[in-house]
């Protein structure tokens, strides 16, 4: 979705803070903060599964 502040928009100035412009902040904030939370959960789960393996792999060549 892109800013509907334009400069064919009626209410437009320069630097605008309409109503549409602030809905349109806020909802790109809030799919930002999604992403953010999905990519600390990401880091976490490959962050485990390096850990993981690189246990496994220390106790195969341990005998």
């Amino acid at each position: 979705m892109k800013c509907p502040c334009k400069r064919e928009c009626p209410d437009w100035t320069p630097g605008c803070s309409c109503e549409k412009r602030e809905a349109w902040l806020s909802y790109r904030e809030g799919i930002k903060k999604e992403k953010r939370r999905d990519d600390v959960l990401t880091g976490y789960q490959r962050d485990a599964v390096r850990k993981n393996r690189k246990t496994s792999i220390r106790r195969r060549h341990r005998i």
